[in-house]
């Protein structure tokens, strides 16, 4: 089972679509956690809509992305997850050959045509828990400071 961390703030317009197409696509067990923050209600409402197809973590801190990200981290326990965002179509089998490509490899890094600039990484949670994703900061996915690109 892998879990899908992906924040979504004011989007709720694509969540339907978004969500339809993850699961017609991956091909591999997978749960869909949508980070959104507490007073997106249109998401919120919208993510409940959806019902079992997700669940919702609530960013109650409004830390920006890399928050979210590692907000998911630390509420979840699958052994495999996924960091992406609210607004990738994915091809199909996107998930069944990230999986069998990660290997004895702790990342697996790929990337979306209209990802503007992010890279999508499939991560081992053991590599965070005995590497961190962050030098000076155990069980981090990454630093917490606001910028606009992920820190590959």
């Amino acid at each position: 089972m892998v879990a899908i961390f992906i924040p979504t703030y004011n989007n709720h317009y694509v969540l339907q679509g978004m969500i339809e197409n993850i699961y017609a696509t991956a091909n591999y067990p997978c749960k869909v956690y949508l980070i959104i923050e507490q007073d997106d209600l249109d998401s919120i409402n919208e993510a409940k809509r959806l019902g079992d197809k997700v669940s919702i973590i609530y960013n109650d801190q409004k830390g920006g992305i890399n928050h979210c990200f590692n907000l998911a981290y630390r509420l979840t326990t699958e052994s495999l997850f996924m960091v992406t965002t609210d607004d990738i179509r994915y091809p199909n089998n996107w998930l069944l050959d990230a999986v069998s490509q990660i290997g004895d490899k702790g990342v697996l890094a790929f990337e979306d045509k209209n990802g503007l600039g992010w890279g999508f990484f499939l991560i081992k949670r053991e590599y965070i828990e005995k590497y961190s994703g962050v030098v000076d900061e155990p069980n981090k996915i990454y630093h917490e400071y606001k910028h606009g690109c992920s820190d590959a």
